[in-house]
């Protein structure tokens, strides 16, 4: 009897995704672990693979469908075996016989249909999922595309040049730009958390030459580049170890967790804003941390960030000392306690009861889901992220 090959369930609030592309045509033969296609949420591709051997019978979804989790896509069988005459599925299976190599997501957004873009010629062509991703965000078919590339492949540029131009909004005068699926989710991700999250803001100086010390010798000892972002993440993950509730969050009256230390890192690109995950933070050496940010980096500008890396946080970092921004509000996810935006870091003078001097300070701003932490909690935990860092 023939395989039902399914959409697994990669977390308990994704409900649909969009088929991108099949990698196994009908009539082929697969293996065990074979990667059949390619899904699409709103952050990230993930890959279904096969739980078992045989031949692919049929596709029952084709590319660029949208299809609910649990609904049957293909069936894998032995080479001409009749198929059962109902190829569709009204309640999932309980049961999943295919699986992915991604996790579980954070929210839940509808996927409008999409044209699965090919290339026309060499079917052998490579196209990066960076690339794949441009080309649905500009409306480009690839199949369109002049390729430049070296062996024949299409580059960044041969997709912008293909792009159409922006078309005039209707009685605006102006023009009509098309958001992509990321921006569009973070878009609702930022306006459920304005709905639903009452946050208090804490502002804090803290003493950075401590962490500046603790770069250079990362540097000598390692061979490697320390970021600030690392070593944030170090120093908010001890912190919240001393405060459970910062690991738990708001809805319908309760409080949900504790979860893990699991702080996320807001990573922007040209166009997109990514905040991949460090799960266990607590429990992580400061090298662990920064090799893991340093990844998230690379991944979130080749677009090939997975939904298991981008879920679970707690506890959101945004970053924007690299600019001329003494500090900034910072929006809390939803389903996270809080969320700290830090400032650039200037030469500025520090008093005590005796002495005074000029060392380099950045402002930080702990934003808190005033719901169920107050403002003495949330003193007591920027006091203690303050030494953290001060006393690295």
């Amino acid at each position: 009897m023939a395989t039902e090959v399914i959409i697994p369930q990669f977390g308990t609030s994704i409900d649909k995704v969009t088929l991108l592309a099949w990698l196994k045509d009908e009539g082929e033969e697969v293996k065990r672990g074979d990667v059949l296609c390619e899904v699409e949420t709103d952050k990230a591709t993930m890959e279904v693979e096969s739980f078992v051997d045989g031949v692919l019978l049929k596709h029952v979804a084709g590319a660029g469908s949208e299809v609910q989790i649990g609904s049957l896509i293909a069936y894998i069988g032995k080479d001409g075996e009749e198929l059962p005459k109902t190829e569709t599925k009204s309640e999932p299976k309980a049961e999943i016989l295919a699986m992915s190599q991604d996790g579980s997501a954070q929210q839940e957004q509808s996927s409008p249909k999409i044209e699965l873009p090919k290339v026309s010629g060499n079917s052998n062509v490579k196209i990066s999922p960076k690339i794949r991703k441009l080309a649905r965000d500009s409306g480009v078919n690839l199949a369109t595309v002049v390729a430049t590339g070296k062996n024949g492949r299409v580059t960044e540029k041969d997709v912008r040049d293909a792009a159409p131009d922006s078309s005039a909004s209707a009685g605006s005068g102006g023009k009509s730009v098309t958001c992509s699926k990321n921006q569009i989710a973070v878009s609702r991700t930022i306006q459920k958390s304005y709905q639903e999250i009452i946050p208090l803001n804490v502002v804090s100086k803290i003493k950075m030459a401590s962490a500046i010390a603790k770069r250079k010798s990362f540097h000598e000892k390692y061979k490697q580049r320390l970021v600030f972002d690392s070593i944030f993440v170090y120093a908010v993950s001890r912190t919240i170890k001393l405060f459970p509730r910062f690991c738990c969050y708001y809805e319908n009256d309760s409080l949900v967790g504790p979860a893990g230390v699991n702080v996320g890192v807001a990573i922007g690109t040209e166009a997109d804003l990514y905040i991949p995950v460090v799960k266990n933070a607590d429990t992580k050496t400061l090298e662990e941390i920064n090799m893991e940010v340093v990844g998230f980096s690379e991944k979130a500008d080749k677009g090939t960030l997975t939904i298991e890396e981008m879920a679970d946080g707690v506890f959101t970092i945004s970053n924007l000392g690299m600019y001329p921004v003494d500090i900034f509000n910072v929006i809390i996810p939803p389903y996270q306690s809080s969320a700290m935006s830090i400032g650039n870091i200037e030469e500025s003078p520090v008093f005590t009861e005796k002495t005074f001097s000029v060392e380099p300070v950045a402002k930080v701003m702990l934003s808190v889901d005033h719901r169920f932490i107050n403002g003495r909690v949330a003193g007591e935990f920027i006091a203690e992220f303050k030494k953290n860092i001060e006393q690295l």
